[in-house]
C-alpha cells in the first residue's frame, strides 16, 4: 500500500469537495492506495454551495485589531502528528477583519493570536488543546457566517 495525497483545485468560486471515494470507499484527501487492486477508481464529488466565515478580531475593549493571526480547522480535526491536518490561517487586515472563503459545510473552530505568539503553537499538542477548549462554529451549505473573536493569550 502507498499513501497518496490528493490535491484538488483551484475550484470555481462557491464550490467545495463534497466527498472522495477510492475503489468504492469514502476517503479523505490523504489515503492508502492499493496498487494491487484490479480496479483503480477515484471519484471526486464537487458541489456548489460552499460556505464562508469572515469576522473581526477584537481586544479586551472590543476594538478591532489589525495584524493578528487567525487559525481555523474543521471540527473534529483530522490530526497529523498532534497537529490539525486541515489548518487554515489568515492575517487580519487594517480594519481587523479576516476571511475564510470556500469552506466545506460543517463545524469549525477558530482562534486568534498575536504574531509573536504564533510560534508557541508549534509545540506538540498545544494547538489542538486550545482548539478543544473552544465552541465550534457551524457553517451551512451556501452560508456565510460572521464571527467576532478575542485574542488568546498563550503565556
Amino acid at each position: 500500500r502507498r499513501a497518496l495525497w490528493l490535491q484538488i483545485g483551484p475550484l470555481p468560486s462557491n464550490y467545495y469537495v463534497r466527498r472522495i471515494r477510492y475503489n468504492g470507499h469514502a476517503v479523505d484527501d490523504i489515503f492508502l492506495a492499493d496498487p494491487d487492486a484490479p480496479l483503480q477508481e477515484l471519484e471526486v464529488d464537487c458541489a456548489a454551495g460552499a460556505g464562508a466565515m469572515s469576522g473581526s478580531v477584537v481586544d479586551q475593549d472590543g476594538k478591532t485589531v489589525p495584524g493578528m493571526r487567525v487559525l481555523a480547522t474543521p471540527w473534529p480535526a483530522r490530526v497529523a502528528y498532534t497537529y490539525p491536518g486541515d489548518l487554515m490561517e489568515a492575517t487580519t487586515d487594517a480594519s481587523g477583519g479576516f476571511s475564510f472563503p470556500q469552506l466545506r459545510p460543517g463545524k469549525f473552530k477558530v482562534l486568534a493570536v498575536a504574531p509573536a505568539e504564533r510560534p508557541g503553537l508549534e509545540k506538540p499538542g498545544r494547538l489542538m488543546a486550545l482548539f478543544e477548549g473552544l465552541d465550534p462554529v457551524e457553517i451551512g451549505e451556501g452560508a456565510s457566517v460572521f464571527q467576532r473573536i478575542g485574542i488568546l493569550k498563550l503565556r
